[in-house]
């Protein structure tokens, strides 16, 4: 407790004894430990004698409310907190953390006053700083294998009198098509605006965003050497090696036809459960 035993003077005592009761939160502060959490209050956000919202020493959210009446909707509310405090501890950088959590924490404290609505506008927009951030990181991602991509390219490109002696022309232009494809891949990743956000690490999201552009890449290369083949002649019928690169290209955006790894797999440890908002869903005292 923040009050400890050289606090002997009466007001001091009976204070005491209302954090203790947990009948008044709005009797907490800054530095008090509050004893249902078992957390230090690091900083308050608000303490009325209904409910407390605060940020414990980890500046994660917490809080908790007496006997009163819940605005509607609010469950959903302490549950997108929830949801969005869980996903910024692996998307939002340490700088800004203390920052995002409080912006969810103040959300909390619009709902218990009956500000549900405004409430939900400020989650969304907190949603939608870790939807850019999850976008940031795709592109970068996508970005750096396009690069990568570019670089074999214009090797190839280079040496391509050498390379024709020991790969052929055929496969040359097959291969140099196929790399085009990553342009294809990587204007598919920037114009994609619904991308899915879950409890991964920072780097999973750019390695799935690297790994759109080898799908571009392999997808590429599969249609262009089933047009050299002949085997969609019916369809296409090219001959001439710049057409064929542009075909490439725009071959690469098939990366949206295969499921993301994101989705593949599993979602590591989502931060608090739902224990948080039982523990402030009942009666605190």
């Amino acid at each position: 407790m923040a009050i400890g035993p050289e606090h002997t003077s009466p007001d001091a005592k009976a204070r005491s004894e209302r954090l203790e009761s947990l009948e008044h939160l709005g009797a907490f502060a800054e530095g008090d430990f509050f004893p249902l959490r078992q957390k230090r209050i690091k900083r308050l956000v608000a303490a009325t004698d209904d409910f407390i919202v605060f940020l414990n020493d980890e500046d994660e959210v917490e809080w908790s409310h007496g006997e009163m009446e819940l605005p509607e909707q609010h469950g959903a509310v302490a549950s997108e907190v929830t949801a969005l405090e869980a996903l910024s501890s692996v998307l939002v950088g340490k700088k800004r953390l203390a920052g995002f959590r409080y912006d969810l924490a103040m959300a909390l404290t619009r709902s218990f006053d009956g500000h549900v609505e405004t409430a939900r506008e400020n989650l969304a927009s907190a949603r939608q700083v870790l939807r850019e951030r999850v976008r940031f990181l795709y592109a970068s991602g996508s970005f750096c294998a396009a690069l990568l991509a570019a670089t074999i390219g214009l090797l190839l490109w280079i040496y391509e009198d050498r390379l024709q002696i020991v790969l052929g022309q055929p496969m040359l232009e097959v291969l140099l098509a196929g790399i085009a494809g990553a342009s294809g891949a990587l204007v598919s990743v920037l114009l994609e605006r619904d991308h899915r956000i879950v409890a991964h690490t920072q780097f999973m999201y750019f390695y799935d965003g690297a790994s759109r552009i080898l799908l571009g890449v392999l997808g590429a290369l599969l249609i262009v050497v089933a047009i050299k083949a002949n085997l969609i002649a019916g369809f296409l019928n090219i001959q001439e090696f710049g057409v064929l690169v542009a075909v490439g290209a725009l071959s690469g955006s098939v990366e949206r036809l295969v499921p993301h790894l994101i989705d593949r797999t599993g979602v590591p440890g989502a931060g608090k459960t739902a224990a948080n908002q039982g523990a402030g869903a009942g009666a605190d005292k």
